[in-house]
């Protein structure tokens, strides 16, 4: 790995889907002897608060606190909101005129106005927590003091957000927390921050998957014209988040000796679970490196890793698919002609998002 620790590589989807389902591969590396995937300072297990760290009874009861408000059920109620956003930002995009980068005047709005809104914090801040949660994935191997200082204060900044919340609290994601906080003691202070945390710095991952699919999508006029019908749009996001996965990677560390369909990992062994080739595994998706908007709904939409497995999957799952389907049914319908204005081979891509950090467009 880029410590240069020394991990099993899992490629397989069989392999791939019992590493991130299975108990006894751990998600906590936190410890002293536990591997790192990065050489310096990581800004994701920095604060051994967030979800992403836990496990366990702690885990699933925090998850619980917000699980409700990112179910399907709670996401059909936004999906109007959803729509509006993405017609606010097409009439933006022309109004300014052509060219434009995709990532700055759209997928990064959309992602960051959509979660600021759900979690019930002002727009303006939102923005910069949304520029924040950019530049720290950027520094987030950075060495020395300095990348755990800007961490700091990220998340100083966040907590101020939140008693800004509580001094005038709404029907959002963070008030609702606030008072669980307060009338039933279910919440610590420092948990309703972590939660707060670790939702904004998710609500910046959607733009990465966006901006990623667009490359394959504006490429392709076939496959963009797809999205300026009516019927399959949400079979087509699936297929999207299977070519272009939230997480390319994760670690985990066995506790005990695991036998997998490929081999058996031994205890105390790091292994990184590529979901990224889990996806694209020819024995579960025939023609993997191909994106088929038209693929069979069952494979795409149940048997996807894109969002993880078990425990730790994706909370946002369901705002990222409403957000993929409005976004590219929107442009479709009011700019047919959009395209890319860039070779796909000269794109500059993230190092650690792998997610284009320009991407110019013209229609």
């Amino acid at each position: 790995m880029p410590s240069g620790v020394a991990a099993r590589l899992a490629v397989r989807y069989a392999d791939v889907a019992q590493v991130l389902s299975d108990s006894r591969f751990s998600r906590d590396l936190n410890g002293s002897a536990a591997p790192r995937f990065l050489p310096g300072f990581d800004f994701m297990a920095y604060n051994l608060g967030l979800l992403v760290n836990l496990e366990g009874e702690r885990h699933q009861r925090l998850r619980g606190f917000v699980t409700k408000a990112f179910s399907r059920g709670r996401m059909d109620r936004w999906r109007p909101r959803i729509h509006q956003l993405v017609d606010d930002l097409i009439t933006d995009f022309v109004s300014q005129g052509s060219p434009a980068d995709f990532v700055s005047r759209f997928a990064d709005p959309l992602a960051g106005i959509a979660m600021a809104e759900i979690l019930g914090i002002p727009p303006e801040s939102g923005a910069e927590l949304r520029a924040g949660a950019g530049a720290l994935a950027s520094f987030a191997a950075g060495e020395g003091e300095a990348a755990r200082e800007q961490a700091a204060a990220y998340a100083q900044r966040v907590q101020e957000i939140v008693r800004h919340v509580e001094k005038s609290p709404g029907e959002g994601l963070i008030s609702e927390l606030i008072r669980v906080r307060d009338e039933t003691a279910g919440l610590s202070e420092s948990e309703v921050c972590d939660l707060a945390l670790m939702m904004i710095i998710a609500g910046h991952t959607p733009a990465g998957i966006l901006t990623r699919a667009a490359v394959t999508v504006l490429a392709d006029p076939d496959l963009y014209r797809f999205f300026g019908g009516s019927t399959g749009l949400s079979s087509a996001a699936d297929e999207l988040l299977r070519c272009h996965s939230v997480a390319l990677s994760n670690v985990r560390v066995a506790t005990e000796d695991v036998d997998l369909p490929s081999g058996t990992i031994r205890k105390g062994e790091a292994v990184l679970a590529s979901i990224e080739a889990a996806n694209h595994d020819a024995q579960v998706y025939p023609t993997p490196l191909s994106c088929r908007l038209s693929r069979d709904a069952e494979a795409s939409t149940e048997r996807h890793l894109a969002f993880g497995r078990g425990p730790h999957y994706c909370l946002g799952a369901h705002l990222a698919r409403l957000q993929i389907e409005a976004a590219f049914s929107g442009l479709a319908r009011r700019l047919p002609t959009l395209r890319l204005d860039v070779d796909p081979d000269d794109i500059k891509w993230g190092a650690l998002m792998r997610s284009p950090e320009k991407l110019p467009v013209v229609w």
